[in-house]
């Protein structure tokens, strides 16, 4: 009987406990998280071994069963996959000029002064030297950087995913085909740069198999100038600006920021060798919500000084280069969304109350773009990441791959993917998003049937 009660107890939590993953970056009710959150369990599903030593093994796993449950698509075979990518036609791989492409994904990157009824003692995305601006639709909240990162680099979607799981740490276990590897078979350098850790997010692993020819990290490369342990992001541009200066071949540098790194609060330890922004006028907010934005605030500005010095350093260089920066998702600014609840942004502390306009502004980022060569104007209609990637190549003129055709189609349609409950759902019974979807299968799960269709500078794929 207690064999048959233990089995039971363990069906019935595998089935409630999937839904559970980091409180901050939780959008949807589930009373099994909150149970656990009173009773202190975090699960730690971005680091498997700390989750283990913290929660045990049967528990851990419990957690986090719901990822490894990934059926295919209906009709999924290699005829399907080739049909999809093949109707996509693709252009001649011999572009006329390869400008250097410069992303930045900035931590914890928004515009805080769409908060209504506060002010700032600074300018601040309104210093920044772009030639255009648009919104991305960021997947996450809070946490979980990787998710967006992996949405942009590998052009698949964390909606046909299970809710709490972490592609970097779960599913990237082989190469695939990504921004990188179409770069590389287009003649670039490809450099992945992040000043922090090489095995934070499993990065270590992941870049290689993306493509990416070099990571550039803390572990083997020397960044000067830390805030509150985080290299500051004028020194990551400097460093990005001395990677450009390094020879004659185009380069694609794909870069992820530190500095703007939560937890905010106690700020003036922080930055205490520099003034942190005032918040003026304060609007509704109390003395705990003042800090984490002033502290918040404060890494915007240097966010936007540190693209300024990059545009700088191009201009003076003569180099054709587009460069890109983005958010990667909206800062944790205090418990229950403190500050965002405080001033009125948000209608409710209580995500399950909020309004279909709630959840959208909870998931807008900023994204722009500068360039010394013909004007990059961004779209205007807010889209997701995985088709940020397409609008680089073709802004550039560079040629699209049959994947890069497939994006383009599927944006008319869909250009937000999410999951219900995010904002916006996805149709199920749309041909070319289960196309999309059979297509994501293939790349991470499946038989790899893209794999030589999209990576043609790759000899071999393991399956």
């Amino acid at each position: 009987m207690a064999v048959h009660a233990i089995c039971a107890a363990s069906f019935l939590m595998l089935a409630t406990l999937p839904d559970y993953n980091f409180k901050n970056a939780r959008f949807r009710s589930s009373a099994v998280a909150t149970g656990l959150d009173h009773l202190g369990i975090s699960n730690f599903n971005w680091d498997p071994e700390a989750n283990t030593r913290a929660n045990g093994q049967l528990l851990s796993l419990l957690m986090n069963a719901s990822t490894a449950f990934i059926l295919p698509p209906a009709e999924y075979n290699e005829d399907a996959i080739r049909r999809v990518l093949s109707s996509q036609s693709s252009a001649p791989a011999s572009p006329s000029g390869r400008p250097d492409i410069i992303v930045i994904m900035n931590e914890a990157w928004w515009d805080p002064t769409l908060l209504p009824g506060v002010g700032f003692s600074d300018a601040l995305l309104s210093d920044l030297e772009s030639g255009s601006r648009s919104n991305l639709f960021s997947p996450i909240f809070g946490g979980y950087t990787a998710n967006t990162e992996f949405e942009f680099i590998t052009r698949l979607s964390n909606a046909n995913l299970p809710v709490g799981s972490i592609p970097y740490a779960q599913y990237v276990n082989r190469p695939i085909p990504t921004l990188a590897s179409d770069f590389n078979a287009l003649g670039y350098e490809t450099i992945a740069i992040h000043p922090y850790s090489s095995h934070f997010w499993n990065r270590d692993k992941a870049y290689p198999r993306f493509g990416f020819s070099r990571f550039e990290s803390t572990d083997n490369a020397s960044f000067e100038g830390a805030s509150s342990g985080f290299v500051k992001d004028t020194v990551l541009s400097r460093f990005i600006a001395d990677e450009l200066d390094k020879g004659d071949t185009p380069k694609f540098i794909f870069a992820v920021s530190m500095q703007n790194h939560g937890p905010y609060l106690d700020g003036s330890h922080r930055y205490a060798d520099k003034p942190r922004i005032n918040i003026k006028p304060k609007g509704r907010l109390n003395p705990e919500a003042v800090d984490l934005l002033s502290t918040y605030a404060t890494g915007v500005r240097d966010a936007v000084t540190g693209f300024n010095q990059l545009v700088r350093h191009i201009r003076n260089s003569g180099r054709p280069t587009l460069l890109v920066m983005f958010g990667d998702h909206l800062p944790f600014l205090g418990d229950d969304f403190l500050v965002y609840h405080q001033s009125g942004f948000i209608s409710s502390q209580d995500p399950t109350h909020w309004t279909p306009e709630d959840k959208r502004k909870m998931h807008t980022l900023p994204v722009v773009a500068w360039t010394n060569g013909a004007p990059a104007l961004l779209p205007q209609e807010q889209f997701s990441p995985i088709y940020l990637g397409t609008w680089i190549k073709r802004s550039v003129g560079l040629p699209l791959n049959s994947m890069d055709r497939l994006l383009l189609e599927l944006q008319t349609s869909h250009p937000i993917v999410a999951r219900p409950g995010d904002y916006t759902s996805t149709e199920s019974s749309d041909d070319l998003m289960q196309q999309y979807r059979a297509v994501q299968y293939d790349i991470l799960f499946g038989e790899n049937f893209a794999y030589p269709l999209l990576r043609p500078d790759a000899t071999s794929a393991s399956r």
